[in-house]
């Protein structure tokens, strides 16, 4: 099996090859016309409808599938599931038992989102999290170049919030790195004595604060006696450029001056890459600073 861009020729593939086509969104004319012109007796296509012409083509020899219409926001995804049910159906003229386990665990999916869709607590910390950003603008979505990079980026388009661009691991540290902003002290809340910092956030805050990340310890406390190894919590104060932070955004702080990092941490096989990426941006300086980079 060979995957191929929409633009590169067929003239190298054999003559008795299986051609499927597959797309997502609807063809520009002249890239149609182009691809028709040269169509293989062996074809098939998978994406929305074609006008009937270039469609019967396909209608007269290996089949023409056609996405619906109330499938407009998530065609992508529809996509991915019915090549895989097409797969499916292929593999059991071949290995039937095979065929039905695989089919099973496919089924399966609907139920795990669902789960997912369901879960109140991750509902609960996605709110959480997209309000504490809500005063980004711009974000950079780092992921694997097989990811859902684009797919996001058409998602966020959609909502018209953040203005998003995807890119990959390796090429995340040439260009996007250089859009975290590296001042800290203008960035993020600084430590200082207790009363100092009741007077500039007020008791409530400052409590919350000391919950979340003090563990229920004053910040007099805390800097008095600073540990040595911070724990393996996401929830920790930080050290940078001689002084202690919380990782909280300051209220004056301006985000057009920071882009809002996104890391795809969805794939255990990528995961130490994702580890390695949050790593990069952390250092964005000489002393570890803290970014504001999610693992999505």
């Amino acid at each position: 099996m060979k995957v191929a861009p929409s633009r590169e020729p067929l003239s190298h593939f054999q003559d008795n090859a299986l051609f499927i086509l597959i797309a997502s969104k609807t063809l520009k004319g002249r890239l149609l016309a182009k691809l028709m012109r040269k169509m293989p007796s062996r074809c098939l296509w998978f994406g929305p409808d074609i006008p009937e012409k270039e469609a019967q083509i396909f209608k007269s020899s290996l089949g023409y599938f056609a996405l619906k219409d109330n499938f407009n926001i998530s065609k992508a995804d529809v996509l991915h599931a019915g090549l895989g049910f097409l797969f499916i159906n292929a593999l059991k003229g071949k290995a039937l038992a095979k065929a039905e386990v695989v089919e099973k665990h496919f089924r399966r999916a609907a139920d795990i989102i669902q789960l997912i869709l369901d879960n109140v607590s991750l509902k609960k910390t996605i709110l959480q999290v997209t309000a504490e950003n809500s005063t980004y603008k711009t974000t950079f979505f780092i992921g694997t170049y097989i990811g859902t990079g684009i797919g996001c980026v058409d998602r966020f388009d959609q909502a018209g919030h953040f203005a998003m661009e995807w890119h990959t691991f390796g090429e995340s540290v040439h260009g996007p790195l250089v859009t975290v902003d590296p001042k800290v002290e203008n960035k993020f809340v600084k430590l200082n004595t207790r009363n100092q910092m009741v007077s500039l956030y007020g008791e409530e805050q400052v409590l919350k604060w000391e919950y979340l990340y003090l563990g229920g310890k004053s910040t007099d406390i805390f800097l008095n006696q600073p540990p040595r190894d911070l724990s393996f919590r996401a929830e920790t104060p930080f050290f940078a450029e001689g002084s202690w932070y919380f990782p909280e955004l300051r209220n004056d702080y301006d985000t057009a001056q920071d882009n809002l990092i996104i890391l795809d941490a969805t794939r255990c096989h990528y995961f130490s890459q994702g580890l390695d990426k949050l790593g990069n941006y952390g250092y964005r300086v000489r002393a570890m600073e803290h970014p504001r980079a999610l693992l999505h």
